[in-house]
């Protein structure tokens, strides 16, 4: 299973995922060897950013509806971008190094968010680029997910056995964890994706952070306890 068994690498020719592993021969294996911890996922397809800057953290808090204000260096999160009404515009992935913000978000994404957050800089000490000799990957057991690592050291980082995007998003929609654009429209706001807990709604809302583009919407829709649309 995967490069060091499989016989063939069957490659995915549309859809967000083009050009990513579909799988390797054997999905349904794939599946349970990536359930137990057990293979690594390409996941090199996903454009890869940075935000660096002395103010990238509290300029990100402000912008965004996850609290990077309280990032610690090496703690993965997820943040949404919304328009003014709430709505889901843009999501990123992202791991602080201490001094560099380290990003990934959805294939096809990348143009539009880099547009906007470069809109939001004004007098911000932020800088915000397009990295092409670091990807992402999913190692094999890895607790905290997907992990950003160079280019050359991505088949180290993914090992010999390897499950393809068939058996990840097997895996994620067994789970009820929505992927943005893919499980939404133009008309989906966070309240729609997750239940609250505590002061989180899903991975990528803090209830408790402060004032954001389209937060007024998510703490109405909170308030009520009721979002105008489900995801099930």
């Amino acid at each position: 299973m995967g490069p060091a068994g499989a016989r063939v690498t069957v490659l995915l020719t549309e859809g967000p995922d083009a050009g990513a592993p579909w799988h390797y021969g054997d999905p349904f294996r794939e599946q349970k060897a990536l359930l137990a911890g057990a293979a690594g996922v390409d996941l090199s397809h996903r454009p890869v950013f940075t935000v660096s800057g002395a103010d990238r953290l509290r300029w990100l808090n402000d912008i965004t509806s996850q609290d990077f204000a309280a990032l610690a260096p090496g703690e993965p999160t997820t943040a949404y971008i919304l328009d003014a009404q709430g709505r889901l515009t843009h999501v990123f992935g992202a791991t602080d190094d201490g001094t560099t913000l380290w990003c990934h978000t959805e294939p096809g994404h990348l143009a539009p968010l880099l547009e906007w957050l470069r809109r939001m800089v004004f007098v911000a000490r932020v800088e915000i680029d397009e990295v092409d000799d670091h990807v992402l990957a999913l190692p094999p057991g890895a607790p905290a997910g997907p992990v950003i690592v160079p280019r050359a050291d991505l088949e180290a980082t993914l090992g010999g056995t390897r499950a393809g995007i068939w058996a990840m998003e097997a895996l994620r929609i067994a789970s009820g964890t929505p992927r943005v654009f893919l499980d939404t429209d133009e008309r989906t706001i966070p309240n729609e994706l997750a239940n609250p807990a505590d002061d989180r709604l899903g991975p990528a809302v803090h209830l408790r952070k402060g004032c954001y583009p389209g937060q007024e919407t998510v703490a109405r829709v909170y308030n009520l306890g009721r979002p105008p649309r489900r995801l099930t």
